[in-house]
């Protein structure tokens, strides 16, 4: 769609279709960036619409100016057709309209069919995000950002000057205000088309039927208490439920998906000639089968979850759990000591995925990350994160708060006097866990916020697409060393 319809030789046929394959990456914004190049060019080329005055864009030609009625139905009715054909939910096709005009003819029909559903289910989510610290900041931005179909963001604290290390949804202006109401404009404006809204109530006050409406619930900054019986109600009524925190250096999340079904993209495997004799692909002729890296098929998979109380009620003392201990990421038990210049370092870091299957689900951990000028060694260490995380967690119960710089002695204090309780109520060491974790979990830092966050938004992403393997169940995330780790932790 051009402003002037191809008068006035504004610009080629070739600059035509590059700005054609444009608007295909740049979305809904495309055409108003076309129309001010455009009038840029040639002043006499109007950015807006000849027949109604508006600016002229994707989505006034797609929903509202009446010049372009007649295509528009055509493209209602090619929506209706592929709703048809692919059997799509009523309440995926409030946006798909959209999608339709970015559809890759070139790819294969069930990758295009795929695709087409991921994007539908995305497109049909609404999140709730709890907590806007600095970890529900990162969340809120990116889950806004990739397009789902609405966004609650729920706090019923105010700013503080520890927010502006690392919330940056909020102003200086908004000091003493409502972090959810500070935070609304600035994530609404990343993404108009994301309904967002505030919420001013404490979570915890919250009836059970509120967790129901949601197509995921993220909570962040809660205690023990909130997160067990908010996790059971999503569990108990298919809502994918996700936590997390962020304690100075080190970050954590945890995954409830319930009975997840997902489909990944696989390599093409091309069978030999005797395989295909024999109907089968076991045996020796099965080592001969060529994968086909031009090829994919989309293979179908599940995974099974565990709910928040179950993932916190492991018998360490027994023999598996003893054996998984020396497993199990360190980071689920300590933060090592940190230091000014750390807080300046950016974690670089890259993923190394293991390939899941039924057994790897239950291997931990299923994945690892490998740092820059890290070792083979540091790969080796075991993270004690975990329990620290229940040290934290024990913290705010006592609390009602997180470890505070404005009290940073007295909390260092009594974080090592619960870290003796849990360990011992654990019937584990004390010495598991040492004493430099307490100097260096307090604030929520910037760049452990955007790690932690980055990955859980990712996973909040796939899950409601249903597109690409998630992780199972924990992401531990330490600050200093940049490590991080996935470990499945449930007591059965």
């Amino acid at each position: 769609m051009m402003a002037d319809d191809g008068e006035n030789g504004a610009i080629s046929e070739a600059e035509a279709a590059l700005y054609d394959r444009q608007i295909r990456l740049w979305g809904l914004d495309a055409q108003r960036r076309l129309n001010a190049y455009q009038n840029w060019k040639n002043p006499e080329v109007s950015p807006n619409c000849p027949n109604c005055g508006a600016l002229e864009t994707t989505r006034h030609y797609l929903y509202h100016c009446p010049r372009y009625e007649k295509e528009r139905q055509h493209m209602l009715l090619e929506a209706e057709n592929l709703y048809e054909t692919y059997n799509i939910a009523e309440e995926c096709r409030d946006t798909d309209i959209v999608t339709l005009a970015g559809m890759r003819e070139d790819l294969p029909e069930t990758i295009n069919k795929q695709m087409y559903l991921a994007l539908s289910r995305l497109r049909a989510s609404s999140v709730l995000i709890a907590g806007l610290k600095g970890l529900g900041a990162e969340v809120a931005k990116n889950i806004v950002l990739s397009g789902v179909k609405a966004v609650t963001l729920l706090d019923h604290q105010q700013v503080t000057e520890e927010d502006f290390s690392s919330q940056f949804l909020v102003s200086r202006a908004d000091l003493g205000r409502n972090r959810a109401e500070a935070s609304l404009d600035r994530t609404q404006n990343l993404n108009p088309n994301v309904k967002v809204t505030a919420d001013t109530e404490d979570v915890k006050d919250k009836p059970d039927e509120f967790f129901t409406k949601f197509s995921v619930v993220c909570l962040t900054c809660c205690s023990q208490q909130t997160l067990r019986r908010v996790g059971h109600v999503c569990h108990d009524n298919g809502v994918k439920f996700y936590a997390g925190n962020v304690h100075g250096y080190c970050g954590y999340m945890f995954a409830d998906l319930g009975e997840h079904d997902y489909v990944e993209e696989k390599p093409k495997i091309i069978k030999t000639d005797k395989q295909k004799e024999e109907g089968t692909e076991d045996g020796p002729a099965a080592k001969k089968a060529k994968v086909d890296t031009t090829e994919t098929v989309m293979v179908k998979k599940t995974v099974s979850y565990c709910p928040w109380e179950e993932s916190q009620a492991v018998d360490w003392t027994s023999d598996s759990s003893s054996k998984a201990l020396k497993k199990t990421p360190q980071m689920y038990f300590v933060m090592k000591d940190s230091s000014s210049k750390a807080l300046k370092k950016t974690p670089q870091m890259y993923f190394v995925m293991k390939d899941s299957s039924s057994k790897a689900l239950k291997k931990t951990p299923q994945m690892y990350f490998v740092m820059k000028d890290s070792s083979s060694k540091a790969l080796k260490k075991t993270p004690q994160m975990y329990f620290i995380m229940k040290v934290l967690l024990r913290f705010r119960e006592d609390h009602d708060r997180d470890p505070a710089v404005s009290s940073r002695e007295e909390d260092k204090v009594a974080l090592l006097r619960l870290r003796d309780d849990v360990l011992t109520e654990m019937k584990l060491k004390t010495d598991l866990v040492g004493d430099e974790f307490a100097s260096h979990c307090f604030a929520a830092l910037s760049p452990v916020c955007a790690v932690v966050g980055g990955v859980l938004a990712q996973e909040i992403v796939k899950a409601v697409s249903g597109k690409d393997a998630p992780l199972n169940n924990f992401f531990f995330f330490n600050g200093i060393d940049d490590s991080g780790m996935v470990d499945c932790i449930r007591s059965s």
